[in-house]
């Protein structure tokens, strides 16, 4: 895809950039048996498996971001001298380059021009691979039940690929960090940002009874969802300059209810 506009997030704003070319890949197969039917004439009048699985390989062919930078730094911690104009930032899997503006270069109030090549790297915010297992059961008296099994790849949340690291510098220093300003590093080579989402995978059951009695319907349900209580987010930002990468999705949780239906 020429010209494809890729999203970010800046201070909880989404905003549209152009990325020159990209490239996606992918293959969505699904499947359904019915190993019995309702013209089977059997107390269960439905049996069905259900199976999806989705590969997606989407990369930036070509893509270089550049972003306009006020920062501020402090020279005697600096990992590279700004006043060297060109010098690479470095960090892990890309190559940046600042370009200071203006003419004292050891003010702390430096602007600049950050380049960042994403060429190669994973679009974010679409898992590999996900893929669905699930059955349903419905009987003649009424009862039914479904089952679910949902498992989603580890997805990649920021454009560079890889949580931001240090190369190096002492624990407490204060640097630039490509793609989000100046942040405290905890210790040589730490961590500082962690820009992916883990692989999980939830399973979510229901139960019930429907029945209908002349023009009224009658379904009673209850439902258990995430049955394992797995830590997730469901929900994700991408490229979003405060980290806010993540939204907790629910632990364990239940419902039941109700549904009456009248058909004039």
């Amino acid at each position: 895809i020429d010209n494809e506009l890729v999203t970010e997030t800046r201070d909880f704003t989404p905003i549209a950039r152009n990325a020159a070319k990209t490239n996606r890949n992918g293959i969505e197969v699904a499947l359904s048996y019915e190993a019995i039917k309702a013209e089977d004439k059997q107390a269960i009048t439905l049996l069905r498996y259900r199976a999806s699985f989705t590969s997606q390989n989407f990369k930036y062919e070509d893509y270089k971001k550049e972003t306009v930078y006020n920062v501020t730094v402090f020279p005697a911690f600096l990992i590279a001298r700004y006043g060297q104009e060109g010098e690479p930032v470095r960090r892990e899997g890309v190559e940046s380059q600042l370009q200071p503006n203006g003419t004292n270069k050891d003010v702390n109030a430096i602007r600049g021009v950050l380049t960042e090549d994403f060429s190669g790297n994973v679009i974010p915010g679409y898992a590999p691979i996900m893929f669905n297992l699930g059955f349903d059961v419905e009987s003649e008296m009424g009862l039914y039940a479904t089952a679910n099994y949902n498992f989603v790849d580890r997805t990649e949340l920021f454009d560079g690929n890889r949580p931001v690291q240090l190369r190096s510098a002492a624990t407490g220093q204060r640097v630039l960090v490509a793609g989000t300003g100046t942040a405290t590093v905890p210790a040589v080579g730490q961590t500082i940002s962690r820009t992916y989402r883990d692989a999980y995978s939830i399973i979510n059951l229901a139960l019930g009874y429907q029945k209908t009695f002349g023009n009224i319907g009658l379904r009673l349900y209850a439902n258990v969802d995430n049955l394992s209580d797995t830590q997730y987010s469901g929900f994700v930002r991408v490229n979003d300059n405060n980290g806010a990468y993540f939204n907790p999705s629910l632990p364990r949780n239940f419902s039941v209810g109700t549904n009456l239906t009248l058909t004039f």
